[in-house]
């Protein structure tokens, strides 16, 4: 949210503990999220080079060239001008996507509809309140839908803002 300086992640996942291995950020630069073979390594790079001022799109392309694995990751990266740039590898499990809007990504793995991403990017895009409000109205869009290949196991919630922020997991989803 450039208005507010708040940059943040909602996450749903079949995977337990999502939110303490799937993303990290910093107020000061941006976030990146990893999934469907995440790679802390991946995310520990593009977080240093978003440190040194380097757009995501630039980030994710160096990534993608540099990482053998790429067409099995998922990876999302935002900048705290609202800058984004996603990647699905084509080797992602079945129906596998990304969105990206005006200052905010969604990724997904084994959602059945592909809808559910356009809706999703909806709901979050005239949600009110502030970012934590909105993305967990976006993640409920997709939790209540009911179009998960497997059964949804745990959730994350951050939102980074200088001096302060939230986060939060469940993994009793």
């Amino acid at each position: 949210d450039t208005a507010t300086g708040e940059i943040g992640v909602a996450i749903a996942s079949s995977r337990m503990a999502i939110g303490s291995i799937s993303y990290r950020g910093n107020a000061d630069y941006g976030l990146v999220v990893s999934q469907s073979l995440g790679d802390d390594r991946r995310i520990s790079e593009a977080l240093s080079n978003l440190e040194k001022g380097i757009r995501p799109d630039q980030i994710l392309d160096d990534i993608i060239r540099n990482d053998t694995l790429q067409s099995f990751r998922q990876l999302g990266i935002i900048d705290t001008r609202g800058r984004v740039a996603g990647h699905t590898g084509v080797k992602c499990p079945t129906l596998a996507s990304h969105q990206v809007g005006n200052g905010y990504i969604i990724l997904g793995c084994g959602i059945i509809k592909r809808d559910i991403f356009l809706a999703t990017a909806r709901r979050f895009e005239i949600s009110t309140g502030d970012l934590s409000q909105r993305l967990i109205s976006a993640l409920e869009s997709i939790v209540n839908s009911n179009d998960y290949e497997k059964k949804l196991r745990s959730v994350g919630l951050l939102v980074l803002r200088k001096y302060s922020g939230v986060d939060s997991q469940s993994d009793k989803y």
